[in-house]
């Protein structure tokens, strides 16, 4: 069975803080085009959402510590 593991870095290639690794399963049937792109447009519409929900939360959470710290 085909999976993607994300885990979240910071610039120094560290795993943030506060976030866990994500595995996500792309099933068992991966044998031509069309089911590859069906698994992988299920991961972007489970995994995006996810992913920017807890990106937004660490960048909440940095900005409130140093609330004069810029962010970009």
């Amino acid at each position: 069975m085909a999976r993607i593991r994300i885990i979240l870095e910071d610039d120094d290639g560290r795993e943030m803080a506060g976030t866990e690794s994500h595995v996500y399963e792309l099933g068992r049937e991966l044998d031509n085009l069309h089911e590859i792109e069906v698994a992988l447009e299920r991961f972007r519409r489970r995994a995006l959402p996810e992913l920017t929900a807890e990106l937004l939360a660490e960048a909440q959470a940095a900005q409130t510590k140093d609330p004069k710290k810029e962010t970009g």
